[in-house]
């Protein structure tokens, strides 16, 4: 059996893990709910009106982060303008 983050052997889609209690339960949204994510309980009541609905949307969302990260290390640094000479006291 395939684990959590691991493709999906019939499929490729990440198998996705929810947590109930001491219960987990690993499963490929694409094969078994249709596309859809089961809720894990703790994570959606923290998200709420976050929490991705879909395996598509979670792809979305997990692309635009990624993006956004690369854009934030591609992004060269300023310098630093030096409005006075610096001084040093001795």
């Amino acid at each position: 059996m395939a684990g959590n983050g691991r493709p999906c052997p019939t499929c490729g889609a990440p198998i996705q893990r929810i947590v109930h209690a001491a219960n987990e339960t690993n499963y490929c949204a694409r094969c078994q709910t249709g596309g859809r994510l089961l809720a894990d309980r703790a994570l959606s009541r923290l998200l709420k009106a976050d929490w991705p609905r879909t395996l598509d949307e979670l792809e979305e969302r997990q692309a635009r982060r990624l993006d956004a990260r690369n854009l934030r290390h591609d992004r060269p640094l300023m310098a630093k303008a030096i409005s006075e000479p610096t001084r040093f006291h001795g």
